[in-house]
Parts: C-alpha cells; structure tokens; sequence
C-alpha cells in the first residue's frame, strides 16, 4: 500500500520527480518493517536514471505495471519492439505514459548470466543483475544496482 501510495502522489509531477531513484528508498517508505524490505529486495530492480522504463527494452511485465496502462497498449509495445521500430512509432505512447515511458537509452541494464563453473559455484544456476553505468568515471565504470540469484 505504501509502495501504490508513494506512486499516486507523484502521478501529477514531472518524470525527475518520479519515485524510486534507488532500491534503498524502500526502507524510508516501510520504516516499521525492514524485514519485509529485506524479502522485497531480491525481487527489486531500477531499470532507468529517471525512474522511466524503456519501452523498447524493459520486460513486458514490467510495462504492463504502468499506472493506467491498457492491454492494447501493451499489445501495441510490444508489436513494435518485435517490428524494431523507429522512434517516430512510439510518439502516440509516449505522449500517454510519458511520465513513466521513455525510448531515451539508459544508463542501468540488466544483465542475466548462466554459470558454467568456478570454485565455490553451482553449474547451471544463475543470477540476474543490474548494472548502472557510469562513463565519465575511470576508477568505477559501473555499479551494481541490485543482484539475484
């Protein structure tokens, strides 16, 4: 409720001013209950710097989590990811889900990797990351956001 709460109240306020710039916000916003954050943690992950998803790349679930969004909307993302449509294609979506849609590339990515061996592994588990880069930086090009295995 608190989570539904934070995003009805930034939904008249520019795409900068949208929720959940980091994963760590959610300790602030359950403050009685961090044993329940620290369940939600895994499940958790930025997929934007803006808070915006990427329609052409962020999962289709994720899509369908837009506030408002329609079915048909959905279908229609969805059909142009398949198509690798040019920008100009997305305009009619953007300007209804502009607050929380974007086609602007990001700096976070999700990385998933399926492990083939190591000390210490266990062959074919996996693990999903995302990863924030950061060009300007020499001594860390790249941070990670939140990690499930």
């Amino acid at each position: 409720n608190a989570i539904l709460k934070r995003r009805s109240d930034v939904a008249t306020k520019s795409a900068g001013d949208l929720p959940f710039q980091t994963t760590a916000e959610l300790y602030d916003l359950i403050p009685d209950n961090s044993q329940l954050v620290d369940g939600l943690m895994p499940l958790i992950g930025l997929y934007s710097k803006d808070g915006r998803l990427n329609a052409r790349d962020s999962p289709i679930i994720l899509i369908e989590s837009v506030p408002g969004i329609t079915s048909a909307d959905v279908d229609q993302i969805a059909e142009l990811r398949r198509r690798i449509a040019a920008d100009a294609a997305f305009r009619d979506i953007l300007a209804r889900y502009g607050k929380y849609l974007t086609i602007a590339p990001g700096s976070i990515y999700q990385v998933d990797a399926e492990i083939v061996g190591g000390a210490h592994l266990i062959k074919g588990s996996s693990i999903r990351a995302a990863i924030a880069l950061d060009r300007e930086s020499r001594d860390t090009p790249y941070q990670v956001v939140s990690l499930s295995w």
